[in-house]
């Protein structure tokens, strides 16, 4: 049990570096007059994968799980400076990384969102006959696949406890 809390830990260090790095490098590109980062773009997939400068844990689609969860936990962190003393104790240097990482954070959480709902609604949308037969099944013409409705559903609900899903299938039902 202690393992798998380092390792936890360990994972949650690496991705708030890796997230902290992007948004130094994105604060320094635009001091040059270059622009941000493309985070909507890059999360939907309108960027292709070669030129993205965000993690690939974050623009692919199969990712998508995983990139939830994570982004859960960085936000957790973000959540609890403002509970804590240790927010105050911050020298300027560091307060203004936290928030440029907070921000970029943010940024990214609205982006896997939103195209998680979308995905959703259009698996949804497209309609078919659930088939629990057998998960082969879920992917037969005419067959609304579950399976891929399942699996986003646990990702969303890493967002405010799938609140904005429940919110989109209420408005795709309701009509």
């Amino acid at each position: 049990a202690k393992k798998r809390q380092c390792d936890t830990a360990s994972l949650l260090i690496r991705q708030w570096w890796m997230m902290e790095n992007l948004a130094e490098q994105e604060e320094l590109s635009i001091k040059e007059g270059g622009e941000e980062l493309h985070v909507n773009d890059e999360v939907r997939g309108v960027i292709p994968s070669s030129s993205c400068r965000m993690d690939p844990l974050f623009t692919r689609p199969e990712n998508s799980l995983e990139a939830a969860r994570a982004l859960k936990a960085l936000r957790t962190v973000v959540k609890s400076r403002g509970n804590s003393a240790s927010g105050t104790l911050l020298d300027p240097t560091s307060r203004r990384r936290f928030d440029l990482t907070s921000k970029l954070i943010q940024r990214t959480s609205v982006a896997l969102e939103s195209r998680l709902l979308n995905a959703f609604s259009e698996i949804y949308v497209a309609g078919g006959t659930y088939d629990f037969s057998s998960p082969d099944a879920a992917t037969r013409p005419g067959r609304l696949n579950w399976i891929e409705l399942r699996n986003l559903a646990m990702a969303l609900s890493n967002f405010d406890g799938g609140r904005g899903l429940h919110k989109r299938y209420v408005q795709m039902v309701v009509r």
